[in-house]
């Protein structure tokens, strides 16, 4: 919107009207002016008109066309501003005489079936006004006479003829232009003498105004000492005193501000010292709490390697007693010692799990499992303390769930362990049931729902709060009936946590406790039929053709392995330190080496670090046995981790698994070949699970047929017509190589899929599409010979099974 300035609206508001009122006024005046000139035209052509129709008739009448002609001549010359021309007709419309010979007299005829106008009629035409008027003979002309003699009933004021006269408008309007002229003259001088007097009237208002304006202006800017000074007219005054009071007393103010912004300065100056004082004491107590998570976090560290180490020769010796010939008394000892160090153990791996997730340093595993198998796994491991309470334990698991699944299995046990486990401490008699349904699915990604319902004493309202905090309880009173740490709901929680799901429950007193909660999982896309059957194998199995070295500070420990070993492998090497590992590993060549971390002298890095570095060396792998936690000491120069007390049997998988690639290396050694499938790579991808890496491998291997034929119908002329099947069958089985050994075939399967996703013809991929088929061949060889080595080391496992 524009805006003006109040000179302009002043000076709108005056000259405005003035211009109106003055239009107005002229345009009525003009009009009115130019109506009487024609009026006037009008009255002196009939004032000619009238005494020449009686002058004319005793010239028509005789028939003198020379006197009626110098009559109308005559007339003609007087009255020539006005008149344009003069006719005389005689009763049969015939040309009488005329005054303007260059005149069109047809413009004044009337037209011949039109009878003799009787009385003064006028017409306007353009610039003219034609005035028609009778001639009435008053005497019979000498061929009427004989005509009035037979008819006496004829009328005495027959006319003879008429008079027309063509009076010219021109002169009206020339004067009409020479008064409108003459009102713009008067109304611009008036328009001018009006905003003369506008500016002077403006002037006296705007100029007050103005000196206010740059008042308040200098006031705006903080010069409150500005006052509007001068006189001022009317109300200007009373609003020029309302500025100079509002600036004084803005003024006033604002010494009265800064009195109290200086004082609120000094407070706050001293608030900041006081401020950094306390930052200072809040930086040396974070230093302190820092210092004091490091040291509870080292001593959890120490804790874990002193309990887990004499631990380690409890469990390990007494399940080596268990294999000897003792009585059913001394087997009932040795089981309670077992069941009581196992007990421990848990403890301790709670403590270190709070402790990790605490310090948000615990990392959840992606590997592919078998949901039903893990399942079945936590159900078997505590059908045995149901059974002791004579508590059913049941579980179903939705048949729309896929089986197949990407995430860490081991913390979904322990989730599932913890909830069971609690069902069943705190259930007497009635039974422990779990359900797991498909809540939705995504993509990929699948919502699962765990309930677990016990029958057992039930949970008092009071106490949710507290539930899933650590070190708490319902009741104090349950510690000394049941037992437990008071960590196992809150860990469990957090685990639920960090797979993006959440945990809840209802209770009734005495009626038992249902514990709920979801998690979010993967889902393997590739989709295969079912898997093929194991064959039967021989169960004699002799130990494997392997020289291993144990090295290990303590005396048990060390003793312990070296058992555990010699049953397993044919040649066992064990050393006390790292110094004694050196000397015996530059003398013989090893296959593997399982090397304690926490040593004297030199520790179990420096050491692996050092034979590595010998010639004969340079690639054997190295095993970290450990009271720490896995994850810490799974990394270079560490190729796996085995965590004490020591599982018997996942020291069995270690060995068949690095027995296996010794094997392979050599086989592909003399063969000259890059390995097609790499089965240390298959089994890190399933978390050290051998069953699980050769099941989903079988499966593999059963969709690579299919996928050839697809190949090859790509390459015929009818390629392009199923180029989006064939795009998202290499897709899905480019995401099932991920979690299969066969690096190759992955990457010739990322190749393809690019390729394909640029729109690149498939008769321009045929070498790719051609290796891609030389791939599968080479993966559908191989496998049958990893199959039949992976049931035999099972089979040696199941067999060695006390």
């Amino acid at each position: 919107m524009t805006k003006y300035s109040l000179r302009t609206r002043m000076m709108s508001l005056i000259l405005v009207p003035v211009l109106l009122v003055g239009t107005l006024v002229s345009i009525s005046f003009i009009s009115y002016r130019y109506y009487e000139l024609k009026s006037l035209i009008v009255r002196s052509g009939i004032s000619i008109i009238e005494p020449l129709s009686i002058a004319s008739e005793v010239g028509i009448n005789l028939d003198n066309r020379q006197r009626v002609k110098s009559l109308i001549n005559s007339l003609h010359r007087r009255n020539s501003e006005i008149v344009r021309a003069i006719a005389i007709f005689d009763e049969h419309h015939k040309l009488f005489d005329i005054s303007n010979n260059k005149y069109d007299v047809n413009l004044l005829r009337v037209a011949p079936d039109a009878p003799i106008p009787t009385t003064l009629s006028k017409t306007e035409y353009g610039n003219s006004i034609i005035l028609k008027m009778p001639i009435i003979s008053e005497t019979p002309s000498s061929h009427q006479w004989h005509n009035v003699a037979n008819d006496t009933s004829a009328n005495d004021t027959l006319p003879i003829g008429y008079i027309a006269i063509d009076l010219d408008l021109r002169a009206a309007q020339l004067q009409q232009y020479k008064e409108i002229a003459t009102s713009i003259i008067l109304l611009i001088l008036c328009l001018g003498g009006t905003a003369l007097f506008a500016h002077v009237l403006v002037r006296k208002v705007t100029q007050p105004l103005n000196c206010m304006v740059q008042a308040v202006d200098r006031i705006r800017q903080g010069q409150l000492n500005s006052r509007v000074t001068g006189a001022m007219p009317g109300e200007l005054a009373a609003l020029q005193n309302g500025i100079n009071t509002v600036a004084a007393s803005l003024s006033k103010y604002r010494d009265e501000m800064q009195l109290h912004i200086d004082q609120a300065t000094s407070d706050l100056q001293i608030t900041m010292e006081q401020l950094e004082i306390q930052n200072v004491e809040l930086t040396i107590a974070k230093k302190r709490a820092q210092e004091a998570v490091r040291i509870k976090t080292e001593f959890l560290a120490n804790m874990s390697h002193e309990l887990r180490t004499p631990l380690n020769g409890v469990i390990g010796f007494t399940r080596q007693m268990l294999k000897t010939p003792i009585t059913s008394q001394q087997m009932e000892y040795l089981y309670v010692i077992d069941r009581s160090a196992n007990n421990l153990l848990k403890i301790i791996n709670d403590i270190l799990d709070f402790s990790r997730l605490e310090s948000n340093k615990l990392v959840l595993d992606q590997v592919p499992f078998l949901l039903r198998d893990t399942v079945n796994e936590v159900i078997e491991l505590l059908t045995p303390a149901a059974s002791d309470k004579n508590l059913p334990l049941h579980h179903h698991i939705d048949e729309n769930l896929p089986n197949l699944m990407i995430g860490d299995p081991i913390r979904l046990q322990q989730i599932l362990t913890n909830l069971i486990g609690n069902a069943i401490k705190f259930t007497d008699k009635g039974s422990v049931t779990l359900d797991i349904k498909l809540r939705q699915q995504q993509h990929h990604l699948v919502q699962i729902d765990f309930v677990v319902t016990d029958t057992g004493i039930g949970i008092k309202p009071e106490y949710r709060p507290i539930l899933f905090q650590a070190f708490n309880q319902a009741d104090a009173s349950i510690t000394r009936h049941y037992g437990g740490t008071g960590l196992g709901l809150s860990i469990t929680k957090r685990l639920v946590n960090e797979m993006k799901g959440e945990i809840d429950y209802t209770s009734e007193i005495a009626k038992g406790t249902t514990f709920y909660f979801d998690i979010w999982l993967e889902k393997e896309e590739f989709l295969f039929s079912s898997l093929p059957e194991l064959l039967p194998v021989s169960p004699i199995v002799p130990r494997l053709a392997m020289t291993v070295m144990a090295v290990d500070d303590n005396p048990a420990n060390l003793k312990l392995i070296g058992a555990l070993l010699s049953e397993q492998v044919e040649n066992t090497l064990l050393c006390r330190n790292g110094i004694e590992a050196l000397e015996i590993a530059e003398k013989h060549p090893l296959d593997l080496i399982l090397m304690d971390i926490q040593m004297a002298d030199l520790d179990g890095i420096q050491t692996s670090e050092l034979i590595h570095q010998l010639p004969l060396h340079k690639e054997t792998p190295i095993v970290a046995v450990t009271a720490f936690a896995c994850h810490e000491a799974n990394s270079a120069p560490f190729i796996d981790c085995l965590s004490k007390p020591l599982d018997e049997n996942r020291l069995k998988k270690l060995l068949n698994q690095f027995n296996y690639q010794k094997y392979d290396h050599q086989k592909y050694d003399q063969q000259k070949k890059p390995p097609a499938i790499d089965w240390n790579m298959a089994l890190q991808q399933t978390a050290g699970k051998e069953s699980l890496a050769r099941e989903m491998l079988e499966m593999l291997v059963q969709s690579l047929p299919n996928m050839k034929n697809m190949i090859e119908h790509a390459l015929t002329a009818d390629g392009e017509t199923t180029r989006k099947h064939f795009q998202h069958n290499v897709h899905q089985l480019h995401g099932s190589c991920c979690y299969n050994g066969v690096p190759k075939l992955k990457a010739i399967c990322e190749l393809v899929e690019k390729q394909l996703q640029q729109d690149i013809a498939l008769t321009d991929l045929e070498p790719e599409l051609l290796e891609f088929m030389d791939e599968i061949e080479h993966v559908i060889s191989v496998a049958p010979a990893i199959f039949e080595a992976t049931v035999l080391r099972e089979t040696h496992a199941v067999i060695s099974l006390p």
